[in-house]
C-alpha cells in the first residue's frame, strides 16, 4: 500500500475493515502518515457502530455498510467533490501565504535600503559613511564579519581594509591594522569578482573555493562579495563573512546585498572625489598661501571680484572697498599725479594682458605705475586665465628692483 501511494496521484481509497494481517483502520493511518488529502471511504459487511465512529474519528470521510450499496456513488461523488475544494482552497491559500510572503520580504527590502540610504546620506566623511554601514549589513545579514577593501586588483602588491564591523570573537584585517602581501589565491578572488556583475560566494560547495592562507588566519567558513566601482580610484570590494559556519544565501538576500552594494559604490563616489577636492583645495590654499604677492581675482570687464593679501606683507598697493571696484577706476584713483600718457598706456597694458590671456591661454605679463603717499611705485603684474570669463592677475612691487635698476645705469 506505501508503495502504491508514493508512486501513484489517487482520487479516492475504498477499504475494507478485514483484511488478512489487515484492517481498514492500519490502512487509515498508512494513508495518514503519507499527508495526502484522499478521500478515505471505509467498506464493511460486520462493522459496528463502535468501529464506525472510531474510524471517523480518525479520519474517514464515510463508512458504508455492504447491505446499504446505494450510498456509494452519491458518498463517491461528494468526496470527490469536496477532495478538489479542499484541494483549490489549499492553492488559494498557499498563494495567498506567497503573496503575503512576498510583500513582507519587499517592505523588509525597501526598510533595510532605506537604512543604508540614510546612513549614506548622513555621511560627513569616509570613514564614518563606512563604518555606519558595515555596523546595519553586519546586523541585516547576521554574519560574522562585514567589511569593504581596497584594491579589489589582481595586480596589485597588497591590500588591506579601510573599514571592517566584526563580532568580537572574530576580528579581522582592520582591527589588526594589516596590509596583506597579495598571493595568487586572493589575486584569482579578486579576478573572480571582477568578471561578475553581481555577488559571488565563495567556500565549499561552490565554484569559487576559499583562498587559503586568508581563510584560515580569519576562520571563513565561507563569505559572499562582490566588486564596486566608484568613479575614482581602483575597484573596491564588499563582502561578508561567515566564521562560525557556513551559510546559504537565498536570491533574496544576494539581491539585498547587491543592491546595498550598489549604493556603497555611489556613496564612496561622493565622498572620494569630495575628499580628493578637499585635499586638492588644501593644497591650492598651501601654495597660495606661500606666494608672497598680492591675488586679484577678476571678470571680463575688469571688475575685482576678490582678492588676497598675504599674511605679514606690509604693502603700499591700496586695497580699500576693492570688491566693489574695477581694475582700471583702482588705477586710475592711484595715478592723478601721472602724466596722462602713462596713465592711458597702464590701463591699455592691463586691458591687454586680460584679452591675451583669455585668447591664448598663456601667462601675460605687464607693469605698471602708481603714485603712493607722493611717491612713484612700480608693479609687475602677471595675467592668468581661470576661465573664459575670469583671470587671476598675480601683483609684485618691483619698486625696489627698478630703483636698483636705475642706480645701476646710472639714472
Amino acid at each position: 500500500m506505501k508503495q502504491a501511494l508514493d508512486s501513484e496521484n489517487w482520487d479516492i481509497i475504498f477499504s475494507d475493515y478485514k483484511m488478512p494481517n489487515f484492517n481498514g483502520l492500519d490502512a487509515l493511518y498508512v494513508v495518514k502518515e503519507f499527508g495526502k488529502d484522499i478521500p478515505f471511504i471505509m467498506i464493511s459487511g460486520t462493522i459496528g457502530e463502535d468501529i464506525a465512529v472510531e474510524a471517523m474519528k480518525s479520519g474517514a470521510h464515510d463508512y458504508i455498510m455492504k447491505d446499504n450499496l446505494q450510498r456509494l456513488l452519491p458518498a463517491v461523488e461528494r468526496e470527490v467533490r469536496e477532495s478538489k475544494n479542499r484541494a483549490k482552497q489549499r492553492r488559494l491559500e498557499r498563494k495567498e501565504r506567497l503573496l503575503l510572503e512576498e510583500r513582507l520580504s519587499h517592505f523588509s527590502f525597501l526598510e533595510n535600503m532605506d537604512k543604508i540610504n540614510l546612513a549614506i546620506q548622513k555621511a560627513n566623511n569616509l570613514e564614518q559613511m563606512m563604518s555606519t554601514v558595515l555596523d546595519l549589513v553586519l546586523s541585516i545579514f547576521n554574519c560574522d564579519r562585514a567589511y569593504l577593501l581596497y584594491p579589489c586588483d589582481p595586480k596589485t602588491e597588497s591590500w588591506q581594509v579601510p573599514m571592517e564591523k566584526n563580532k568580537p570573537e572574530y576580528p579581522g584585517v582592520f582591527e589588526q591594522g594589516l596590509e596583506i602581501p597579495i598571493d595568487n589565491d586572493v589575486a584569482r578572488s579578486f579576478q573572480v569578482l571582477l568578471s561578475h556583475d553581481g555577488p559571488v560566494i565563495f567556500g565549499p560547495g561552490t565554484a569559487h573555493p576559499l583562498p587559503t592562507d586568508v581563510s584560515e588566519q580569519f576562520k571563513l567558513k565561507n563569505y559572499m562579495a562582490i566588486a564596486l566601482y566608484p568613479k575614482t580610484g581602483k575597484p573596491w570590494q564588499f563582502g561578508i563573512h561567515q566564521c562560525s559556519e557556513p551559510k546559504i544565501w537565498d536570491d533574496k538576500e544576494k539581491r539585498l546585498f547587491h543592491e546595498i552594494g550598489r549604493r556603497v559604490a555611489d556613496g564612496l563616489t561622493s565622498l572620494l572625489l569630495y575628499q580628493e577636492k578637499s585635499k586638492s583645495e588644501a593644497e591650492n590654499r598651501a601654495i597660495v598661501n606661500a606666494v608672497p604677492d598680492l591675488l586679484f581675482r577678476i571678470d571680463i570687464s575688469g571688475q575685482i571680484l576678490d582678492y588676497r593679501i598675504p599674511e605679514n606683507i606690509e604693502t603700499k598697493f591700496p586695497l580699500k572697498f576693492l570688491p566693489q571696484k574695477k581694475f582700471v577706476e583702482l588705477l586710475l584713483e592711484n595715478t592723478p599725479n601721472l602724466d596722462k600718457n602713462t596713465i592711458k598706456r597702464t590701463i591699455y597694458k592691463g586691458r591687454e594682458a586680460l584679452k591675451k590671456a583669455i585668447e591664448t591661454n598663456e601667462v601675460v605679463m605687464f607693469e605698471f605705475e602708481l603714485l603712493i603717499c607722493d611717491q612713484i611705485n612700480y608693479f609687475e603684474g602677471r595675467t592668468i586665465k581661470i576661465s573664459r570669463e575670469e583671470v587671476l592677475i598675480v601683483i609684485r612691487d618691483i619698486t625696489n628692483k627698478k630703483h636698483a635698476e636705475n642706480i645701476a645705469s646710472g639714472k
